[in-house]
């Protein structure tokens, strides 16, 4: 019996190939979460606090926007027919349920106002409600 002869060269081009596609999916990111990101930024490039509807958040129209109380900031986009769920980075903040003004455990429709603020310094970024209802 003979031996088949080894390339390695042959061997680590296939496993780069293989594993390529992996990569670039891991790398490619979630570019809903990249839109609202972009546009909470822009909104905020020049000032540290902004008033906006939540439609404005997104490119595409949604029925309700849903917070989730998770750290980093979880937002659920009910579409018809389905919805979107979206983690935010690290960089962005919902406060508590429990404090006055947080959209966090609530859902709110596109003409809702937000209020998006950065912290002193150039830090992270807090989604308030802009109306945050009487409780």
């Amino acid at each position: 019996m003979t031996a088949l002869p080894w390339r390695p060269r042959r061997a680590v081009r296939s496993v780069a190939l293989a594993t390529l596609p992996v990569l670039l999916g891991a790398c490619a990111g979630d570019p809903l979460r990249d839109e609202v990101q972009a546009r909470i930024q822009a909104l905020l490039r020049t000032r540290e606090r902004a008033l906006v509807s939540a439609a404005v958040l997104t490119g595409f129209r949604w029925r309700q926007l849903c917070f989730g109380e998770d750290t980093p900031p979880q937002l659920r986009f009910r579409i018809d027919g389905g919805e979107r769920l979206i983690a935010l980075d690290a960089g962005y903040y919902v406060a508590e349920p429990y404090v006055a003004g947080s959209p966090a455990g609530r859902c709110l429709p596109p003409d809702a106002r937000l209020q998006l603020r950065r912290r002193p310094g150039g830090g992270t970024i807090e989604l308030r409600l802009a109306d945050p209802p009487a409780q």
